[in-house]
């Protein structure tokens, strides 16, 4: 049997806290072979990060004025 792995994404819930899933995976060829997948993710908190001087290059930003 081949098996094929693939992404599926989805926007996390907007408040922080623990959110259970369940993927199904359903066959239209064959029986008897769905699946279910259940899985908690925990969404944290956002931490906003300090972005400091020294990190911006001058170069580019005199190219993008310029």
């Amino acid at each position: 049997m081949d098996a094929k792995e693939v992404d599926i994404r989805f926007p996390a819930p907007g408040r922080p806290g623990s959110y259970n899933f369940v993927v199904y995976v359903r066959s239209d060829s064959y029986i008897d072979i769905d699946l279910k997948h259940e899985f908690t993710v925990t969404v944290e908190e956002k931490v906003e990060e300090e972005i400091l001087p020294e990190m911006w290059d001058s170069e580019a930003e005199s190219d993008v004025d310029g």
